[in-house]
């Protein structure tokens, strides 16, 4: 049968392990993610290395450039209109070759040309490496999975504190009470000394109060005594007979 006493030991350490399992595996949780939401983030921004991409731009220059000549050979001149497609292209090519320009992938989308295609776009991964805003985005990143990770660690570790709170709790008497009897025993002359002089102070008081005490108890019984116990009227403390019904006293 079923034991339901509430004061249970069995059932103390069935819950402990309870609470102690459910906090580490919060606390895993969270952890895990917490890696998924925000490790990705970090290894996809450290993959880019600027300085290959640098070097491909350099490869890729000389072409745009060879390009870029041999339409201004046949006569093209630079359009910004993307229906005069050789034209529009020239301009593209030296916007993209423009050094003042961090990024052209924005006034590549109507050519037709690779290679300014593959330049605008690695100009464009250079520039979110090098700016703060690619730093703002990983930051911001972190933000949600820090919004998951927090709650994680701090009920599972209650969980888990709570668990182990019996532990915890003779822990700290184990380290509490060799101080405090080493405490009590260096004091115990100090208020030896000390109750002794306050009794030997307080004896005259303790005696006064001690005599205000059998006197009263004294008084009383003389008073009882000067009641008859036979008829209980009032007689004389030093009547040898009741004045009411004669009984000897």
């Amino acid at each position: 049968m079923e034991n339901k006493e509430l004061l249970n030991e069995e059932k103390y350490q069935k819950t402990n392990k309870g609470l102690f399992f459910a906090g580490l595996g919060l606390i895993i949780l969270g952890v895990i993610i917490f890696i998924v939401m925000f490790v990705p983030k970090i290894l996809s921004s450290s993959k880019v290395n600027t300085e290959q991409l640098k070097q491909k731009l350099e490869e890729l220059k000389p072409q745009l450039e060879s390009r870029y000549n041999e339409l201004k050979a046949k006569g093209v001149t630079e359009s910004w209109d993307y229906k005069d497609k050789e034209g529009y292209e020239m301009e593209q090519i030296n916007n993209a070759l423009d050094p003042s320009l961090s990024t052209c992938e924005s006034i590549s989308t109507y050519s037709d040309h690779e290679t300014t295609h593959e330049y605008c776009k690695i100009k464009a991964q250079i520039h979110d490496a090098e700016s703060s805003f690619s730093n703002g985005r990983i930051m911001f990143s972190l933000v949600p999975a820090l919004m998951v990770l927090m709650p994680c660690l701090a009920i599972g570790s209650m969980l888990i504190l709570t668990s182990k709170r019996r532990n915890i709790t003779a822990y700290y008497m184990q380290q509490t009470m060799p101080v405090a009897q080493e405490g009590m025993e260096k004091m115990a002359p100090t208020l030896g000394k000390v109750g002794a002089t306050v009794a030997k102070e307080m004896a005259p008081v303790y005696g006064e109060i001690a005599k205000e005490i059998g006197k009263g108890i004294k008084e009383g019984i003389k008073d009882e005594d000067s009641k008859c116990p036979e008829c209980g009227r009032d007689i004389k403390k030093d009547a040898k007979f009741c004045d009411n019904c004669g009984k000897k006293m």
